[in-house]
């Protein structure tokens, strides 16, 4: 009888122990996206984007940041172009004016 019950507790060790392992995860993944989450909260992305050298505001698309004459040009607060999204514009090999109708 006590063979038997010593498989089991062998038998059923490894799951026991997957069990307790992805529970410890979760939690501190779960943490870890609450500390995001309220980091994101308390940050504000258009104080940092306005003290961007480059970032221009344009009324009725809001700020953007780059050259908003190239083509490529993202026309968002985050990044500049698609293809050279850190910059900088100045001397961009891969500028392309933009056609503006």
């Amino acid at each position: 009888m006590i063979t038997v019950l010593m498989i089991f507790a062998v038998g059923f060790s490894p799951a026991i122990a997957s069990w307790l392992i992805s529970r410890r995860n979760d939690r501190q993944t779960q943490t870890q996206i609450t500390l995001a989450m309220e980091a994101a909260t308390r940050r504000r992305f258009s104080t940092i984007v306005t003290r961007l050298p480059n970032s221009q505001m344009i009324e009725g698309v809001g700020t953007i940041v780059g050259d908003i004459s190239c083509e490529f040009n993202a026309r968002s607060p985050y990044l500049r172009c698609a293809i050279n999204p850190c910059g900088p514009c100045d001397g961009c090999r891969h500028y392309r004016s933009r056609k503006l109708i």
